[in-house]
């Protein structure tokens, strides 16, 4: 197991399917914004922005691979949770499909 240590400012992106590691400089101030009801990001994987809705959305999200390499910046507002995908919709090229419980993410024009 590999060690990576993260000092203020830092912040340590995962893909997991890719076996990847990127680390980057974010604003402290940002990365706290949760606290006052929104989510911050700066060209963040969807992968991890979709981790992050699942926290307070009505079900698990998991991103199809058509739609892995999306990034996205911008600021969702959590709310009841239940606008999180709606919010990254209008945004981003990715339709939403419900399966089994799960939300799974799919590039718009896949499948």
């Amino acid at each position: 197991m590999d060690t990576t240590m993260l000092h203020a400012g830092q912040s340590l992106d995962i893909t997991p399917s890719k076996q990847i590691a990127e680390r980057r400089t974010v604003d402290p101030a940002r990365v706290s914004d949760w606290t006052d009801g929104r989510l911050d990001y700066d060209g963040a994987p969807l992968a991890l922005v979709a981790a992050d809705i699942s926290r307070y959305a009505d079900a698990p999200l998991m991103v199809d691979p058509s739609a892995a390499n999306l990034r996205f910046s911008g600021v969702l507002t959590i709310g009841d949770g239940s606008r999180l995908v709606d919010q990254l919709r209008a945004v981003l090229p990715i339709r939403a499909r419900r399966d089994g419980g799960v939300v799974y993410l799919d590039a718009a024009g896949s499948r």
